[in-house]
Parts: C-alpha cells; sequence; structure tokens
C-alpha cells in the first residue's frame, strides 16, 4: 500500500489489480468512492479509513462456500 503517491487507496487481496498487485491509487476523490461503490455493488465487502491520511480503503478477500 505504499508508495503510490496518492491521496485514495484501495488494498485488496493479492492479484487483485493484476499480477502481484494488491493496491490501486487514486487521484480524485470522486474516482476513489464511485469505485468503493462499484464493488459493493458487487457483493464485496470494503472498509473504509477516512480518518486516515492517506486515505485508503480495504477490501475483504471473498470467503470459500462450503459445498
Amino acid at each position: 500500500m505504499t508508495g503510490l503517491g496518492t491521496q485514495y487507496i484501495v488494498d485488496g487481496p493479492m492479484g487483485m489489480f493484476g499480477p502481484g498487485k494488491s493496491s490501486k491509487g487514486f487521484v480524485h476523490k470522486e474516482s476513489f468512492y464511485a469505485y468503493i461503490e462499484a464493488v459493493r455493488a458487487l457483493g464485496r465487502t470494503v472498509t473504509v479509513r477516512a480518518d486516515h491520511a492517506p486515505v485508503f480503503a480495504v477490501i475483504e478477500p471473498r470467503q470459500e462456500v462450503a459445498v
């Protein structure tokens, strides 16, 4: 999550944003929150820490369903 150089960061499971990448940075607040809403609309759990600088969100890994 470090070294992205942006004010809004999304952190997810390893490989979520490409091979070996678990973080994505956003420059604009509006795009950050739009991305969070889109991920939540897909049924994922996202926790946003707005009281932190930079603001960051954590996307929880999908839970495996037992069959």
